[in-house]
């Protein structure tokens, strides 16, 4: 959702690749009303003020919301990626993820920081 900051990289990893027998399929968004269906949004941090009404407009689809804005979780989201140690790090609010039905594999929680922030 907004201005695609992994640019052809993302297309090209899942280029062939399936979830079962369906393939996987990147599509860019410029306006929340164009979303019918996906499973994994990423939010960029870009989007700044809009990003608590995209949160909004999908929440209860069981979408993985993903962004790299520093207040993103604070808003609802569930995934968080950030900058430490020149290596890139998560952060998840497993109340959100909860709220929205998606599981989160204990592998990922693992290697993640778990943020304990109330449901919205």
């Amino acid at each position: 959702m907004g201005e695609d900051p992994f640019g052809p990289y993302l297309d090209e990893i899942v280029r062939g690749e399936k979830i079962g027998e369906l393939p996987i399929i990147v599509r860019r968004y410029q306006d929340v009303k164009d979303i019918e269906y996906c499973h994994v949004i990423f939010i960029n941090k870009k989007e700044g003020d809009k990003i608590k009404e995209i949160l909004v407009s999908v929440s209860n689809r069981r979408m993985l919301t993903v962004s790299d804005d520093p207040a993103f979780l604070q808003q609802g989201g569930i995934i968080r990626f950030f900058t430490e140690k020149n290596k890139i790090r998560m952060q998840i609010n497993k109340a959100a993820a909860e709220r929205e039905q998606v599981t989160i594999s204990s592998k990922l929680l693992n290697v993640s920081q778990v943020v304990h922030l109330k449901s919205k």
